[in-house]
């Protein structure tokens, strides 16, 4: 049997997780800094907190898709490889 698989597409999906993680990781580091500052920027410190959340979340989820190993395509290819 033969499987299809979009490579483009998948590489396209990790990188892009990548990206999505760090910028989380970056919102959240800037949400710190910002909170240490002073308390007039206490709402710039919870939105890009929030922001850092909803990045690092989304790029998480898309790295647990398309950027391990194997993935779920990968062991259908596998499974079906005798038939």
């Amino acid at each position: 049997m033969q499987v299809v698989v979009n490579e483009q597409h998948i590489a396209q999906r990790a990188r892009s997780a990548r990206f999505h993680t760090f910028a989380g990781l970056g919102f959240m580091l800037g949400g710190l800094v910002v909170s240490f500052v002073g308390i007039e920027y206490i709402g710039w410190a919870y939105g890009s907190l929030l922001a850092g959340l909803f990045f690092f979340n989304a790029g998480a989820r898309d790295r647990l898709r398309f950027a391990r190993r194997p993935r779920e395509d990968e062991l259908v290819a596998t499974a079906l490889r005798g038939l």
